[in-house]
């Protein structure tokens, strides 16, 4: 037998009614999947600014720097107090202890040199590099992911290690 929708034209009037629903079900879902896609995305934002932002206030955190070309500890895990909330803020705070050099360049300061040990050659390195974690964040980042100095906020408890290498961690 012949399916209901081609016997006669009233009995296919459900089956263009049952088709349109089935278009406004999936204009609805495709809102419903946009709303959700713009809600992660607003999300993702979100979580990215307050690493970027930093924390108010006094903060403790743990610095290393590592001279991997020579296979040498310089400091380990040694414990800053700061009120900074960009590690290039930490970083010119203090300068003197860290024998900080830095340069500007169109993306901030560029992280030259540390405790006597400078980039001397920006072709072939070695260069500073550092890597990030922040517990209260729940973030890790590896040598080569973390932004530049000025971009990476920093929060009570984070823990960060400068290398000298020629390794850029990618």
């Amino acid at each position: 037998t012949m399916p209901a929708c081609f016997r006669n034209k009233r009995e296919a009037i459900p089956v263009k009614i049952i088709l349109r629903r089935i278009k406004l079900k999936n204009r609805g879902i495709k809102i419903i999947l946009s709303a959700v896609i713009v809600i992660v995305m607003a999300a993702t934002f979100l979580g990215v600014a307050s690493v970027l932002k930093g924390g108010e206030g006094e903060k403790e955190i743990l610095i290393s720097i590592w001279d991997q070309e020579n296979d040498v500890v310089l400091m380990e895990g040694a414990p800053f107090i700061t009120d900074s909330e960009n590690l290039g803020d930490f970083l010119w705070e203090n300068k003197e202890d860290l024998q900080v050099i830095m340069s500007d360049s169109e993306y901030g300061r560029f992280l030259e040199g540390l405790l006597g040990l400078n980039t001397e050659n920006m072709m072939e390195g070695p260069w500073w590099m550092y890597s990030y974690e922040s517990p209260s964040q729940e973030i890790k980042m590896e040598i080569g992911n973390a932004p530049g100095v000025d971009s990476l906020g920093i929060h009570d408890g984070d823990i960060v290690e400068f290398f000298f290498t020629t390794d850029m961690g990618m």
